[in-house]
């Protein structure tokens, strides 16, 4: 069945034959250099693309059949996973991937694959945006938590990563890049302006998300920013309040719902279907 499975070639666009017999072949060195990540801190999956401002992208992680799912369903198109233009050059944001997932591409990866609770670091340049793509389990809840107080150690890897695959990533050729329908640029001040817009509008001074449960205008401000990844300091910048300020909101959000940890807090409104409710659709 295994030797069947991989001499079909799949119902993929022509120009991404190339890129695809690239990623099968490579699969396995990426598994060999990511095998002390898997053995020591249980996760299960590791991705990295390279996103041109045209849409095309380079792509390498470790699951050879899960390559072969994503190109046949052309995955590399979602440009709500990979756009990421809300950020400014030069600088960077973490998605996290948890709970339900949403949409076929986080579906098929979480309920068949079993790759779930996951870190996407999203990095951006002027011409081009690093997208890593850490994940384990779907049982394995806590991986959240060791994301959120480990990030030291995904960067250090990262860079050693970096350096295990700086002849193919300095070296990338044409029949190695995937063409996307994901573009980059395209949005980033219109979306800024519309979340800016979104919030100056609102009059209400706080949100009852159930029975014992509500928070301030500013606190679901600060809460809309930490879910996407921001940094505190980050959150100050885009909300016009002072560093302390924030924290401020984000501790009393934790004193609300009991927890102390902001992965907690984070995995909480992740899950909670009255604050979904409430945010901006753009």
């Amino acid at each position: 069945m295994q030797t069947e499975l991989f001499s079909k070639k799949p119902l993929v666009s022509s120009n991404n034959f190339p890129a695809l017999d690239f990623n099968e072949a490579i699969a396995e060195k990426v598994d060999l250099v990511c095998a002390p990540l898997f053995q020591h801190f249980g996760m299960t999956h590791f991705g990295h693309i390279k996103i041109f401002n045209d849409g095309k992208m380079f792509r390498i992680a470790n699951n050879k059949k899960w390559t072969r799912t994503y190109f046949e369903n052309e995955y590399y198109n979602d440009a709500t996973l990979y756009s990421i233009q809300d950020i400014s050059e030069d600088r960077n944001r973490l998605l996290l991937l948890s709970g339900e997932p949403q949409g076929d591409h986080q579906n098929v990866l979480c309920k068949d694959f079993n790759v779930w609770n996951a870190i996407a670091i999203y990095e951006k340049f002027s011409e081009y945006n690093n997208f890593w793509f850490f994940a384990t389990s779907q049982e394995n809840t806590k991986a959240i938590d060791f994301y959120i107080n480990k990030m030291d150690l995904l960067k250090k890897f990262l860079i050693y990563f970096q350096e295990k695959f700086k002849d193919e990533l300095n070296n990338i050729s044409p029949d190695q890049l995937i063409y996307s329908n994901v573009h980059t640029l395209n949005k980033c001040s219109e979306d800024k302006e519309k979340i800016k817009t979104f919030f100056d509008k609102l009059n209400i001074k706080s949100y009852q998300l159930s029975e014992d449960l509500s928070i301030s205008k500013k606190e679901f401000e600060c809460l809309f920013y930490l879910v996407q990844g921001k940094t505190l300091k980050e959150i100050g910048r885009l909300t016009g309040t002072p560093f302390r300020t924030s924290e401020f909101y984000v501790q009393n959000l934790k004193k609300k719902v009991k927890c102390k940890k902001k992965s907690e807090l984070i995995d909480y409104f992740l899950h909670n279907k009255a604050f979904h409710s409430i945010l901006p659709r753009f």
